[in-house]
């Protein structure tokens, strides 16, 4: 048995709630849940394949003092999800208080809301809280979080803004856009898939899950999008929504095909079903890199759509409509050239992202073909060769 194996047998068993095979737990040594367990801990699921295991009893013992110490470190990461999970819970209902005392439609994003789903909510682990608010609302947010306790820690950027009140941060998004143009015409609709009397409301069942979809579509042309989403999907279906609208506002979104292979990969891992080629190929890719943006694999990803210098070009030089976004006053196109300025000394001075931006402009670098090809012959068994 493979550590990737293990790895889905473990999030299957507990998630699921099935019996592990015998198979899997005479499979379960040392050696072997210590690789599955760094699988998992590349994808903020260390604290879930732990527990699993001991769930299972099949928690292998350390047989000398290194074993014993590496064990005993990922026992505290389990420790440390369910604290932060309970923080989190805590300070969800606060700022909800806040933004409906203030009149203000708010909206909870990710795993804010899908933490209800999971056998245990510390399970779905989360770094911060998500909530959505009108753009047009935005000042008299932040002014509501600032009296109870929130401080702003960036400055407008494309979606949203950070605010930490020392024990939580969180992201408060004036909009769910991800920059590119076929998803961003469906995310843009959000408030119509809205619902709820009060100011704390509700994405309608399929919308949140196309929200999902996105999402995952997104950072998964940007260099991986983690193993979660799929767990968290596979949830949502469980919970019940409308697959035909969700489908329909994938094909939309240009992520149709996507949101197929997205399925197919839960069937595989969580149902037992029989998977192709082509869904083991994103299974592994998935697996592979992490939660979230290997630099080469994204650049090699994008590399064959656009020179060196014209990437680079569009980073340091955003478009005008996406400038709009962060800066409404950009609209004057006079303007246009003192916020493209504007937005590197917030990027840089603000939000302290200078070496961030620094590595991203080194990290543009010429690919070897054959590793852009291997990732657009991944793209396309996932579905996304034409999301752009």
């Amino acid at each position: 048995m493979e550590a990737k194996e293990l790895f889905t047998a473990l999030i299957r068993s507990r998630i699921c709630g099935a019996a592990l095979p015998e198979e899997v737990r005479e499979a379960c040594t040392y050696t072997l849940f210590r690789e599955a367990f760094l699988i998992g801990q590349k994808q903020d699921l260390g604290h879930l394949i732990y527990d699993a295991a001991e769930s299972a009893g099949v928690l292998p013992g350390g047989r000398d003092g290194t074993e014993k110490a590496f064990l005993e470190r990922a026992g505290k990461l389990k420790l440390r999800a369910m604290a932060r999970c309970v923080l989190l819970q805590n300070e969800a209902p606060r700022i909800g208080g806040a933004l409906t005392a203030a009149g203000i439609d708010h909206v909870f994003l990710k795993g804010t809301v899908l933490r209800a789903l999971y056998p245990e909510p510390w399970l779905r682990t989360s770094s911060d809280i998500d909530a959505l608010v009108r753009r047009e609302d935005l000042d008299a947010a932040i002014g509501a979080l600032v009296k109870i306790g929130y401080e702003c820690k960036s400055g407008i950027q494309y979606h949203d803004v950070c605010l930490d009140c020392g024990k939580a941060r969180l992201e408060l998004h004036h909009n769910i856009l991800e920059n590119v143009g076929a998803l961003n015409t469906v995310l843009s609709e959000v408030w119509q898939h809205v619902s709820g009397d009060t100011p704390d409301k509700r994405m309608t069942p399929a919308y949140f899950a196309f929200h999902q979809v996105a999402h995952a579509a997104y950072h998964f042309v940007n260099g991986g999008c983690g193993f979660r989403p799929f767990i968290d999907l596979w949830l949502l279906e469980k919970e019940g929504y409308d697959d035909a609208e969700t489908s329909a506002l994938c094909t939309r979104a240009g992520i149709g095909r996507f949101y197929e292979r997205m399925k197919r990969v839960c069937a595989f891992c969580f149902d037992g079903a029989e998977a192709d080629g082509e869904t083991k190929s994103v299974l592994d890719y998935v697996l592979g890199v992490g939660e979230y943006a290997d630099e080469d694999c994204a650049g090699a990803l994008t590399a064959g759509q656009t020179a060196r210098s014209k990437r680079i070009f569009r980073y340091i030089f955003i478009p005008r409509k996406d400038l709009i976004v962060i800066y409404p006053k950009a609209k004057n196109v006079l303007l246009v050239p003192y916020y493209q300025v504007r937005r590197w000394i917030d990027r840089i001075f603000v939000q302290k992202k200078g070496a961030k931006a620094i590595r991203r402009v080194r990290s543009s670098k010429n690919y070897d073909q054959a590793l852009i090809d291997k990732m657009n012959a991944l793209r396309g068994a996932a579905g996304l060769e034409d999301l752009r």
